[in-house]
Protein backbone atom coordinates (compact mmCIF):
# COMPACT_ATOMS: atom_id res chain seq x y z
CA UNK A 1 0.00 0.00 0.00
CA UNK A 2 1.19 3.52 -0.80
CA UNK A 3 2.54 5.59 2.09
CA UNK A 4 0.87 8.72 0.71
CA UNK A 5 -2.65 9.82 -0.10
CA UNK A 6 -3.54 12.27 -2.89
CA UNK A 7 -5.69 15.27 -1.99
CA UNK A 8 -7.29 16.99 -5.01
CA UNK A 9 -9.18 20.28 -4.52
CA UNK A 10 -11.57 21.03 -7.34
CA UNK A 11 -14.00 23.73 -8.46
CA UNK A 12 -15.69 23.41 -11.85
CA UNK A 13 -12.93 21.21 -13.28
CA UNK A 14 -14.99 18.13 -14.14
CA UNK A 15 -13.45 17.39 -17.56
CA UNK A 16 -9.81 17.64 -16.52
CA UNK A 17 -10.50 15.89 -13.21
CA UNK A 18 -12.18 12.98 -14.95
CA UNK A 19 -9.14 12.59 -17.23
CA UNK A 20 -6.90 12.48 -14.18
CA UNK A 21 -9.08 9.90 -12.44
CA UNK A 22 -9.08 7.63 -15.49
CA UNK A 23 -5.31 7.38 -15.07
CA UNK A 24 -4.91 7.15 -11.31
CA UNK A 25 -8.17 5.79 -9.88
CA UNK A 26 -7.50 2.50 -8.12
CA UNK A 27 -3.73 3.00 -8.21
CA UNK A 28 -3.42 5.45 -5.33
CA UNK A 29 -5.52 6.35 -2.29
CA UNK A 30 -7.14 9.71 -2.95
CA UNK A 31 -9.70 12.23 -1.74
CA UNK A 32 -11.51 14.73 -3.96
CA UNK A 33 -12.64 17.97 -2.32
CA UNK A 34 -15.40 19.36 -4.52
CA UNK A 35 -15.83 23.03 -3.65
CA UNK A 36 -19.43 23.63 -4.73
CA UNK A 37 -18.84 23.00 -8.43
CA UNK A 38 -21.82 23.71 -10.66
CA UNK A 39 -20.66 21.23 -13.29
CA UNK A 40 -20.84 17.40 -13.10
CA UNK A 41 -18.10 16.91 -10.51
CA UNK A 42 -20.48 15.64 -7.83
CA UNK A 43 -21.60 12.86 -10.19
CA UNK A 44 -18.12 11.35 -10.58
CA UNK A 45 -19.09 8.42 -8.35
CA UNK A 46 -21.23 7.13 -11.23
CA UNK A 47 -18.03 6.30 -13.13
CA UNK A 48 -15.76 5.73 -10.11
CA UNK A 49 -17.95 3.90 -7.61
CA UNK A 50 -15.60 3.75 -4.63
CA UNK A 51 -14.28 7.27 -5.10
CA UNK A 52 -13.79 9.26 -1.90
CA UNK A 53 -15.31 12.65 -2.64
CA UNK A 54 -16.53 15.41 -0.33
CA UNK A 55 -19.10 17.80 -1.81
CA UNK A 56 -18.99 21.07 0.12
CA UNK A 57 -22.34 22.65 0.88
CA UNK A 58 -20.90 26.15 0.54
CA UNK A 59 -17.88 27.42 -1.38
CA UNK A 60 -14.78 27.60 0.80
CA UNK A 61 -12.13 28.75 -1.66
CA UNK A 62 -8.88 27.02 -2.58
CA UNK A 63 -7.06 27.24 0.77
CA UNK A 64 -9.99 26.47 3.07
CA UNK A 65 -11.06 23.59 0.83
CA UNK A 66 -7.60 22.07 1.23
CA UNK A 67 -7.70 22.79 4.94
CA UNK A 68 -10.90 20.78 5.24
CA UNK A 69 -9.27 17.93 3.31
CA UNK A 70 -6.23 18.05 5.61
CA UNK A 71 -8.50 17.78 8.64
CA UNK A 72 -10.04 14.60 7.23
CA UNK A 73 -6.78 12.99 6.12
CA UNK A 74 -4.75 13.67 9.26
CA UNK A 75 -7.06 11.19 10.97
CA UNK A 76 -5.91 8.46 8.57
CA UNK A 77 -2.67 6.47 8.79
CA UNK A 78 -0.77 7.83 5.79
CA UNK A 79 2.76 9.13 6.32
CA UNK A 80 2.39 11.83 3.64
CA UNK A 81 -0.40 13.92 2.08
CA UNK A 82 0.18 14.93 -1.55
CA UNK A 83 -1.77 17.86 -2.98
CA UNK A 84 -2.49 17.67 -6.70
CA UNK A 85 -4.40 20.26 -8.76
CA UNK A 86 -7.48 19.21 -10.73
CA UNK A 87 -6.87 21.43 -13.76
CA UNK A 88 -4.48 19.05 -15.52
CA UNK A 89 -1.36 21.15 -15.00
CA UNK A 90 0.55 18.37 -13.25
CA UNK A 91 1.71 15.48 -15.41
CA UNK A 92 0.47 12.11 -14.12
CA UNK A 93 3.95 10.59 -14.44
CA UNK A 94 5.02 12.84 -11.59
CA UNK A 95 3.21 10.47 -9.24
CA UNK A 96 5.45 7.55 -10.17
CA UNK A 97 8.47 9.74 -9.56
CA UNK A 98 7.10 10.79 -6.17
CA UNK A 99 6.27 7.22 -5.20
CA UNK A 100 9.80 6.09 -6.04
CA UNK A 101 11.31 8.98 -4.09
CA UNK A 102 9.19 8.35 -0.98
CA UNK A 103 10.21 4.69 -0.88
CA UNK A 104 13.71 5.85 -0.05
CA UNK A 105 14.48 6.70 3.52
CA UNK A 106 14.30 10.47 3.83
CA UNK A 107 13.69 12.96 6.58
CA UNK A 108 11.92 15.69 4.65
CA UNK A 109 8.89 17.34 6.21
CA UNK A 110 7.79 19.09 3.01
CA UNK A 111 8.62 18.33 -0.62
CA UNK A 112 7.71 21.05 -3.13
CA UNK A 113 7.07 20.13 -6.75
CA UNK A 114 9.10 22.58 -8.83
CA UNK A 115 7.12 23.00 -12.07
CA UNK A 116 8.88 22.95 -15.42
CA UNK A 117 7.18 26.26 -16.28
CA UNK A 118 5.37 28.97 -14.33
CA UNK A 119 2.10 30.51 -15.46
CA UNK A 120 2.49 34.16 -14.47
CA UNK A 121 5.30 36.68 -14.21
CA UNK A 122 4.25 37.33 -10.60
CA UNK A 123 4.90 33.63 -9.83
CA UNK A 124 8.38 33.97 -11.30
CA UNK A 125 9.07 36.95 -9.03
CA UNK A 126 7.93 35.09 -5.91
CA UNK A 127 9.87 31.96 -6.86
CA UNK A 128 13.06 33.94 -7.53
CA UNK A 129 12.89 35.81 -4.23
CA UNK A 130 11.99 32.71 -2.22
CA UNK A 131 14.97 30.92 -3.68
CA UNK A 132 17.31 33.82 -2.92
CA UNK A 133 16.19 33.98 0.71
CA UNK A 134 15.15 30.42 1.61
CA UNK A 135 16.56 28.22 -1.20
CA UNK A 136 12.97 27.23 -1.99
CA UNK A 137 11.78 27.11 -5.58
CA UNK A 138 8.16 27.43 -6.73
CA UNK A 139 6.36 27.95 -3.38
CA UNK A 140 3.11 28.47 -5.31
CA UNK A 141 3.14 24.99 -6.83
CA UNK A 142 -0.06 23.01 -6.25
CA UNK A 143 1.88 19.76 -6.08
CA UNK A 144 3.38 19.43 -2.63
CA UNK A 145 4.03 16.45 -0.38
CA UNK A 146 3.53 17.16 3.30
CA UNK A 147 4.48 14.90 6.17
CA UNK A 148 1.16 14.20 7.88
CA UNK A 149 2.57 14.98 11.33
CA UNK A 150 3.51 18.48 10.10
CA UNK A 151 0.11 19.13 8.55
CA UNK A 152 -1.60 17.97 11.75
CA UNK A 153 0.31 20.63 13.65
CA UNK A 154 -0.33 23.56 11.30
CA UNK A 155 -3.44 23.05 9.15
CA UNK A 156 -5.83 24.87 11.51
CA UNK A 157 -3.97 28.15 10.96
CA UNK A 158 -3.97 28.23 7.16
CA UNK A 159 -5.01 31.62 5.75
CA UNK A 160 -7.24 32.08 2.71
CA UNK A 161 -4.89 34.74 1.30
CA UNK A 162 -1.62 33.08 0.32
CA UNK A 163 -2.08 29.83 -1.65
CA UNK A 164 -0.61 28.00 1.40
CA UNK A 165 2.68 29.91 1.19
CA UNK A 166 2.00 30.85 4.83
CA UNK A 167 2.12 27.13 5.63
CA UNK A 168 5.57 26.88 4.03
CA UNK A 169 6.69 29.84 6.10
CA UNK A 170 5.48 28.21 9.34
CA UNK A 171 7.41 25.07 8.46
CA UNK A 172 10.50 27.17 7.76
CA UNK A 173 10.24 28.87 11.14
CA UNK A 174 10.18 25.45 12.77
CA UNK A 175 13.47 24.70 10.97
CA UNK A 176 11.96 21.62 9.35
CA UNK A 177 13.53 20.02 6.29
CA UNK A 178 12.18 21.13 2.91
CA UNK A 179 13.11 19.60 -0.45
CA UNK A 180 12.77 21.09 -3.95
CA UNK A 181 11.59 18.33 -6.31
CA UNK A 182 11.53 18.88 -10.08
CA UNK A 183 8.27 17.88 -11.77
CA UNK A 184 6.83 18.10 -15.26
CA UNK A 185 3.99 20.55 -15.73
CA UNK A 186 1.67 21.06 -18.68
CA UNK A 187 0.85 24.50 -20.05
CA UNK A 188 -2.91 24.95 -20.12
CA UNK A 189 -4.40 27.05 -22.90
CA UNK A 190 -7.20 29.48 -21.93
CA UNK A 191 -6.52 28.82 -18.27
CA UNK A 192 -9.18 30.02 -15.82
CA UNK A 193 -7.83 31.46 -12.59
CA UNK A 194 -8.98 29.93 -9.29
CA UNK A 195 -9.00 33.40 -7.79
CA UNK A 196 -10.54 35.74 -10.36
CA UNK A 197 -9.44 38.14 -13.06
CA UNK A 198 -5.85 38.97 -14.05
CA UNK A 199 -5.40 41.78 -11.52
CA UNK A 200 -7.02 39.96 -8.62
CA UNK A 201 -5.01 36.77 -9.10
CA UNK A 202 -1.68 38.57 -9.48
CA UNK A 203 -2.42 40.79 -6.49
CA UNK A 204 -3.04 37.73 -4.34
CA UNK A 205 0.21 36.14 -5.53
CA UNK A 206 2.22 39.29 -4.82
CA UNK A 207 0.79 39.44 -1.30
CA UNK A 208 3.09 36.48 -0.59
CA UNK A 209 5.99 38.98 -0.63
CA UNK A 210 5.20 39.64 3.03
CA UNK A 211 7.03 36.43 3.92
CA UNK A 212 10.23 37.67 2.29
CA UNK A 213 10.52 41.28 3.47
Amino acid sequence: MSNFVILIPSHNEFLSLKKILKKIYGKYPLLIMNDCSNDKTKNLKKDFKNLSIINNKKKLGYEKNLQKGFKILTKKKFEYILTFDADGEHHINNLKKVEKFLRKKNKYDLIIGERSHLNRFSEKIISYLFYKKFKITDPLSGLKIYKTSIIKKFYKNISSDFFLVDLIYKILLEKKKIKNFKIKSIKIKKRKSKVGNFFKSNYKILKCLKFIF
